[in-house]
């Protein structure tokens, strides 16, 4: 009788915490991960040009009302996302793998300008003779 009793309180406990349905104000898969992309992009270019804003503008603020989110929903969100760290994963390898798309085609084209400048001959100068440019003509 016991173990019946302690058998339906942690079944009770148990199916209680285990609620699969979202709270009101959670945003769905993607628009979270597009927020999060633009939140990672607006990071890196403000770390990576440490930008002085005498201005005091947040850039955040910007893809906040694209979306039409505030900072309260925003960490409502995260705390949500959080709790379900395999979606969070999922969100974070699709954010990484659309950024390494991004980064592997700008490698190539760069690679492909690379070779159209190679195959350009280049002049060299023997350091015995003065460039034509300089003086109209080469001497020796």
């Amino acid at each position: 009788m016991k173990n019946a009793i302690y058998l339906s309180i942690f079944l009770l406990v148990f199916f209680a915490c285990n609620n699969s349905k979202k709270p009101d104000g959670i945003l769905d898969r993607n628009t979270y991960k597009n927020i999060l992309k633009e939140v990672i992009m607006v990071d890196i270019i403000r770390n990576h040009h440490k930008i002085k804003d005498s201005l005091h503008f947040n850039p955040l603020q910007l893809v906040y009302q694209k979306y039409q989110v505030d900072s309260l929903i925003m960490k409502k969100n995260a705390d949500y996302y959080a709790k379900h760290p395999e979606t969070l994963k999922e969100i974070y390898k699709e954010i990484k793998d659309t950024y390494q798309f991004k980064l592997d085609s700008v490698e190539k084209n760069d690679s492909i300008r690379r070779k159209r400048n190679k195959t350009k001959p280049q002049k060299k100068f023997d350091s015995i003779t003065i460039p034509t440019n300089i003086l109209g003509k080469s001497q020796i």
